[in-house]
Formats: structure tokens, C-alpha cells, sequence
């Protein structure tokens, strides 16, 4: 089965991607990590063989929803940014066991707010335009052929 993983902290936007992805490629499994935490956790996943397709990824988000039982914070992530580059972390981290997954940065933020590494690790696609420039990245990571 064809999978994404989508990491977006906002439930709101979440639902919304989730929901236009499934429209446009009926049958994906879709999994959401809201915070950087549960992503982390989802790369032990990962590890074990359960690579998907493609990872879809927020620029920023938070490290951990109140109340999630959790370790704390290495304090390299706090130092690198925070959570104005959690998505970068993430990419980082999932590229170190599974180098060839395609990923996209989905975000609201402009070039001019990004550290130009950022190209480095994916695509970017900017929020702003509606779905059209997301699916459009998507087919062209030829991920879900």
C-alpha cells in the first residue's frame, strides 16, 4: 500500500491535507506525527523496515502536545532553532535512516524565512496557493506511481 507521513502540528490544517490528499490518491494510508516527538517515535518505524513513499512536513511545530508522556527535549533540537525549525530537524533525522524518501515542506513561510540548506532536504512548496501546488509536488516526486 502506498503511504504518506504527514507531519503538521495545526489539526485544522492536518484534516485539510489529509483530506485533499485522499481525494487525489484514493487508498494512500496517510499517517499524521503532530509533533516532533510522535515523529521521532514514528522513525523507529522506520528503522524497522516501514518506509513510506513520501513524508510531507511543516516547517515548524511544536516538540510535544501538554500531558504526552514523553522524554525531554534533547537540548541540541532546542539549541538549533526551536520550533521554528522542527521540520528541519525532522527532515534531517529521517534522511540518516531512510535516504531516499521524498520529502516536501509544506508551509506559510517565505523563502526569505528559511535557512537556504533547506532545498538541501526537499522540495518546497508554499501554503499559500491551495491544494494545486501540493498535489502538483507530489505527482512530481513520482512517489505514489
Amino acid at each position: 500500500m502506498l503511504s504518506i507521513v504527514l507531519f503538521e502540528g495545526d489539526h485544522i490544517q492536518a484534516g485539510w491535507i489529509t483530506n485533499v490528499l485522499l481525494e487525489a490518491f484514493p487508498g494512500i494510508d496517510i499517517r499524521t506525527a503532530r509533533t516532533e516527538y510522535s515523529f521521532y517515535h514514528w522513525l523507529n518505524d522506520v528503522a524497522r523496515g516501514g518506509v513510506p513513499n513520501l513524508v510531507i512536513l511543516a516547517v515548524q511545530g511544536r516538540w510535544a502536545d501538554p500531558g504526552e508522556s514523553l522524554e525531554l527535549k534533547p537540548s541540541e533540537d532546542a539549541i538549533e532553532g526551536g520550533f521554528f525549525q522542527a521540520g528541519i530537524r525532522c527532515a534531517q533525522r529521517l534522511l540518516q535512516v531512510a535516504p531516499k524518501v521524498p520529502i516536501i515542506f509544506y508551509t506559510t513561510l517565505g523563502h526569505d524565512r528559511l535557512p537556504a540548506s533547506i532545498g538541501d532536504l526537499g522540495l518546497l512548496v508554499s501554503k499559500g496557493g491551495g491544494p494545486g501546488p501540493l498535489l502538483e509536488a507530489v505527482r512530481g516526486t513520482h512517489a505514489l506511481e
